[in-house]
């Protein structure tokens, strides 16, 4: 099977000399529709990992190639796509749930989900098209369980509910691949329990491909494989067979 995203040979150092080398010619297959978990304690590399993979950084060396859906990029080595081309695969390829959720405070809860397609319009566009995009919002908020709070700060949300409105925001261009940074480091037991749950719906609904990283080995053997990390390279891989 031809991996939807296959990083090849990364490294990411942050400074010169082999001492700032975050990652050490890593590579990885990510395939669609699968869970794939990035497992390992803080500081090893997963979230800088993370960022690669969503063109979010540059390495400084190494590939990450693209096998999904958009014919013109399939094939290509997407690190070394124009900034322009890497932004348009971001809006409508990727989506991205963060640990810290960066909704924006100014804006309600479904003018944030909305925020990738209002991006993506531009503004005359979304003067016209307002009303169809908010359809879209609302319909995710529904999903995800927080309708009620759609015109609600980001400040008057609790943890939970803030989670919930980046993961109907990272999904409202209808990703390929959603990448999701420590999505329950923040929670408490019950609300990561119902985040993670609400997660592995949307991907069986919709057959999104979720990347996953996280230093939570419980959340991690829900996934249907596993990628362990030391020191910016991987060690291990398991998938749920494996485990007793």
């Amino acid at each position: 099977m031809t991996p939807i995203l296959a990083g090849r040979n990364i490294v990411k150092c942050y400074a010169p000399g082999r001492e700032a080398e975050v990652l050490k010619g890593i590579s990885l297959d990510v395939y669609q529709g699968e869970i794939l978990a990035i497992v390992g304690p803080s500081g090893v590399g997963k979230s800088t990992l993370l960022n690669v993979l969503g063109l979010l950084d540059e390495p400084n060396a190494g590939e990450v190639r693209y096998g999904g859906r958009e014919a013109r990029f399939r094939g290509c080595d997407l690190t070394a796509l124009p900034e322009s081309k890497q932004g348009w695969i971001r809006n409508r390829l990727f989506g991205f749930v963060f640990q810290m959720y960066h909704l924006l405070p100014d804006l309600n809860v479904v003018e944030n989900v909305a925020l990738p397609l209002l991006m993506r319009a531009g503004p005359r566009a979304w003067f016209h098209g307002r009303a169809a995009i908010r359809r879209r919002a609302a319909d995710l908020l529904e999903q995800v369980g927080i309708e009620a709070r759609a015109h609600a700060r980001p400040r008057e949300l609790s943890g939970g509910e803030k989670q919930r409105a980046a993961i109907a925001r990272a999904l409202i261009a209808q990703p390929e691949i959603v990448f999701c940074d420590e999505p329950t480091g923040n929670l408490d037991t019950a609300t990561s329990a119902r985040i993670v749950a609400l997660l592995w719906r949307l991907n069986k609904n919709h057959g999104t491909t979720l990347v996953i990283v996280t230093h939570d080995r419980d959340l991690a053997h829900r996934a249907d494989r596993r990628l362990y990390m030391v020191d910016g390279k991987f060690v291990k891989e398991e998938r749920p067979a494996a485990v007793p």
